[in-house]
């Protein structure tokens, strides 16, 4: 149901409103009065996971008009393409008629994208796992994923000092700084993941140059994120420690970014006590992330990052104005 773009990336949140909406009283059951969760259900229930409440994820074939053709949940491409040629075959089967059925009105009361900040900060993240020997001329691991991280307008003024002259430095507030390190430096190379419950350090921006209305900015610090619930079968470090160093440009009249790139390099470690056998082997990994800007759409749509429900700010809102 969701619009597909080159950058599109299923999020938790996302996949959470379709499986049962935002009211507690009937999550995943149905998505409760909401037209497009309802159309989901409908046509999920027919999926690998059959109808009832539980999760839903996975990839789905269907018609134009949401009836449901063929589905799977896996990673692995040759899966994938055999059950898409099943959707295909049974594509093939439906008369002209069945084929020219519209679609149905599904319009939503709630989408997460709806709460995206156009004329505040909008950063696209990718994130992958590094050389264990920290050698980049070591073959890499192909897994990488990408993600979304938004402020507002006034917590992108945020990242400037109030005084914009060179040398003149500045710590981000700590609802930024909890924004970043436990929402977005976390190991979602692999998919799915959640994001922990505390984190120490510190990010801060230096002036390096002022060119007219532009000012410059060197962003550095460093995250240390623990505490989080483990889930099985997948990779949930304990806890996460990264360096970050970046550089950004901001246009005092127009009030926005013109750049941002920041790269952060950390490690995921989890306890001992965790494993058993060879298993012991993946206690730490490392892990890279690059945030740059988001590129502007004539259309307004971007995807919204995976825990915006978890912002606790008034503009990330749950239901639509």
């Amino acid at each position: 149901m969701q619009k597909l773009t080159k950058q599109f990336v299923l999020a938790a949140d996302e996949v959470w409103r379709l499986q049962g909406g935002f009211d507690p009283k009937v999550y995943r059951e149905r998505g409760g009065a909401d037209p497009e969760c309802i159309a989901f259900q409908d046509m999920a229930g027919d999926g690998h996971y059959g109808p009832g409440a539980g999760s839903k994820q996975g990839i789905y074939v269907c018609t134009p008009s949401g009836d449901f053709l063929a589905s799977i949940n896996s990673s692995r491409p040759r899966n994938v393409a055999k059950m898409l040629e099943r959707g295909l075959a049974k594509w093939r089967e439906l008369s002209v008629k069945a084929k020219g059925v519209p679609a149905k009105s599904a319009k939503p009361t709630h989408r997460f994208e709806w709460s995206c900040p156009k004329d505040g900060l909008r950063l696209a993240s990718t994130l992958r796992y590094l050389p264990a020997n920290h050698d980049p001329k070591s073959r890499r691991k192909t897994e990488y994923n990408h993600d979304f991280l938004w402020f507002s307008r006034k917590e992108a003024r945020q990242f400037l000092p109030k005084k914009a002259s060179v040398g003149a430095k500045h710590t981000l507030p700590e609802l930024l700084f909890q924004r970043i390190s436990r929402f977005n430096i976390v190991d979602a190379v692999r998919g799915e993941t959640r994001p922990f419950r505390k984190a120490e350090g510190s990010i801060t921006t230096e002036v390096t140059a002022v060119q007219g209305d532009v000012v410059v900015l060197r962003v550095t610090g460093s995250t240390k994120a623990e505490g989080r619930p483990r889930r099985p079968g997948l990779y949930m470090p304990d806890g996460i420690k990264s360096q970050l160093l970046g550089e950004a440009r901001f246009d005092r009249e127009k009030g926005e970014f013109l750049s941002f790139e920041l790269i952060a390099k950390g490690v995921g470690w989890m306890h001992p006590r965790r494993f058993a056998g060879a298993a012991r082997r993946a206690q730490v990994r490392n892990i890279g992330w690059y945030f740059t800007l988001t590129p502007k759409r004539e259309d307004g749509f971007y995807v919204s990052p995976t825990h915006l429900s978890s912002y606790g700010v008034p503009w990330s809102r749950r239901t639509r104005r």
